[in-house]
Order: C-alpha cells, then sequence, then structure tokens
C-alpha cells in the first residue's frame, strides 16, 4: 500500500476514534449516532490528508523521474509570475532543462520548459518588494522568467552549474 495512503487512513482512523470518545463521553449522542458521526468525520480527514497535506513523492530530490526520462538534480514548490498572477507549481531542474507545472489546484495550467544551454544569466530579486525568494531566468531569445522559490540562492548556483557544464560540452 502507498505511503500516502497508509499515512492518510491512520490519521483518519485516529480522529474518527477520539471523535467517538469525545461524543460517548459527552453523552451528545447516542452511540449508534456517535459511531456513524465519528466515521464519517474520519473519512473526510482522511480524504483531505491524502489530497491537500501529505506531501507526494518525498525522500531524496534525485528519486524524481520527470516525463522525458530525465532524473530531477532539484526539485521544489514554486510560484511563476505570469501576467500579473502567481501560480503555483513544482520548479524541477534536470541536467538539460529548468522545467516549471502548474499544480492542479491553479487555475491556469501553464508549463514553462526551456533547456539550460539557453539560459543567458540567472539573479535574484526580491519579490513583492521586500520579500527574498525571487529568480529570475533570462534566456536566449530576448524573454525572462521570474519564479518565487524559498531556496533561490541554492537554485541560483544550481542552474549555473548545469549552465556551466553544458556550455564545457
Amino acid at each position: 500500500m502507498n505511503v500516502k495512503i497508509r499515512k492518510s487512513l491512520r490519521s483518519g482512523a485516529i480522529i474518527s476514534l477520539v471523535l467517538f470518545v469525545i461524543i460517548v463521553f459527552f453523552g451528545a449522542s447516542s452511540m449508534y449516532n456517535a459511531l456513524w458521526v465519528s466515521a464519517l468525520g474520519g473519512f473526510l480527514i482522511a480524504g483531505s490528508m491524502y489530497f491537500f497535506f501529505i506531501p507526494t513523492g518525498g525522500g531524496d530530490d534525485t528519486t524524481v523521474i520527470l516525463e522525458n526520462g530525465e532524473k530531477a538534480l532539484m526539485r521544489e514548490g514554486a510560484s511563476y509570475f505570469y501576467d500579473g498572477e502567481e501560480i503555483g507549481g513544482m520548479m524541477y531542474l534536470t541536467q538539460s532543462m529548468l522545467i516549471f507545472k502548474a499544480d492542479v489546484m491553479s487555475l491556469r495550467r501553464v508549463t514553462v520548459e526551456f533547456f539550460v544551454r539557453d539560459i543567458e544569466g540567472v539573479k535574484n530579486f526580491k519579490s513583492y518588494g521586500n520579500v527574498d525568494n525571487g529568480l529570475e531566468v533570462a534566456i536566449k531569445f530576448d524573454k525572462s522568467y521570474r519564479f518565487g522559490l524559498k531556496n533561490n540562492k541554492r537554485w541560483l548556483e544550481r542552474i549555473e552549474e548545469a549552465a556551466n557544464l553544458n556550455e564545457e560540452e
């Protein structure tokens, strides 16, 4: 069984048990009603834990294999600043590509992919004027992309390393 499913079921069962004990202890309802309410509450909690709170993947950053068959050197939750909007998603760095994919909760289904060899420059910036989490990637063809990342300094170093590796080959 998937680890994520086990964790969500375990948390749902614990919540069900706690709800049942509380309802029976305070005498708010009959045993039959307490059983149904606690089972339904546990099911709802387990579902929300599965879909919203327990992260997918887990483990080392190098364990992610993307659709194109490449192994991710880095991955992190990120925001893409697009047309005045901030779109949440996941950023991946492979040996040859930098990829941003919008998550399922985003209204815009944006995917940004470009080759590391096309990167002309990378710099940090402060998003919202004072939050030091921005990363601006300038590529050839006079285009730049702005992302928000928690570890933007680390991403800057790794992207520069990847771009230098590709130039030496």
